[in-house]
């Protein structure tokens, strides 16, 4: 049986097969809980199961979480569990990921590679700069078609000259 890592009060209970009532009762009396970022209460099932198992070892029953913990309950693995070739191809897989990493460790040290955020914040400043050129340049240059305009006359040729300086 394969459960979430975190589930709501009614997914919990359908899970330990009891009534949600019961989950409520547990809630209670000290049951681990959360809030997810929807504002939601959720229940973090590991610690929720081991609770409710240790509740369960204090009473000598082996009902809700015991059960599930003895048939072998995993919490948030959907995989069937790994053969000797699938774990070589992870360790390969691994390996090559490994290698590809340090090539590009190499790359960067030899200045072949750059880093992102660097390379974003220099394009960021060249357009920038090239933004405050076209918006320096605009008045002295666009002010003499400006005289004696209405305000509608005078946003048309603003937008035009501004793209004609924009498409350069």
């Amino acid at each position: 049986m394969t459960l979430a890592p975190e589930l709501r009060p009614i997914d919990f209970a359908a899970a330990l097969g009891v009534k949600p009532q019961q989950v409520n009762y547990l809630l209670d009396h000290g049951l681990p809980t959360d809030i997810n970022v929807s504002g939601i209460r959720i229940i973090p099932t590991m610690d929720a199961v081991q609770w409710v198992a240790s509740r369960d070892r204090r009473s000598k029953s082996k009902t809700g979480a015991e059960k599930l913990l003895s048939e072998g309950l995993q919490i948030g693995e959907t995989e069937e569990p790994v053969d000797d070739e699938s774990l070589h191809d992870a360790r390969t897989r691994k390996e090559r990921a490994s290698a590809n990493l340090e090539e590009l460790k190499f790359d960067e040290r030899r200045g072949e590679l750059c880093n992102r955020a660097d390379s974003q914040k220099e394009f960021d400043t060249v357009a920038a700069g090239f933004v405050k050129g076209i918006l320096r340049r605009a008045p002295s240059r666009i002010a003499p078609y400006l005289v004696g305009k209405d305000v509608r006359q005078i946003t048309s040729i603003l937008k035009e000259e501004l793209r004609k300086e924009l498409e350069q």
